[in-house]
């Protein structure tokens, strides 16, 4: 197996490792939800207010509709709106745009997540303090 190869496979692991410690965390911790039901909410909660989630991840939805971020895939970039109670976003990640979609969002402590209408959710992100 070659050095870039073994590398890869290497940071594959780290991710997938960083991955199975944050669920297990999660798992022993109990978040209450509250849904986020009005863009007035949504706005006190989130907007303005950088987000992370573990391995690189990060992503501001800014008051003027924009949303910048850097995910390990590249630069996010995109805009979003408030549309019938649900957060709706059109984003790129690097040069692959993704499906334009509307997601309910929860809050719990200092994390928020997103829920698809198929009713998945997203890992949870962490609202970090403003720097």
């Amino acid at each position: 197996m070659n050095t870039c190869r073994l590398s890869i496979l290497l940071i594959r692991l780290d991710r997938l490792l960083a991955l199975v410690l944050l669920l297990s965390l999660q798992a022993c911790q109990s978040i209450s939800y509250q849904p986020i039901i009005s863009r007035e909410l949504f706005l006190d909660k989130v907007v303005d207010k950088p987000l992370s989630w573990p391995g690189g991840y990060n992503v501001r939805f800014n008051s003027d509709g924009t949303i910048i971020g850097a995910f390990p895939g590249g630069k996010v970039e995109g805009e979003w709106d408030w549309i019938e109670g649900m957060f709706c976003r059109s984003i790129r990640i690097g040069n692959q745009p993704r499906p334009d979609e509307c997601l309910q969002i929860e809050y719990g402590g200092d994390q928020i997540r997103f829920k698809r209408a198929s009713g998945d959710y997203f890992l949870p992100y962490r609202i970090d303090k403003d720097t």
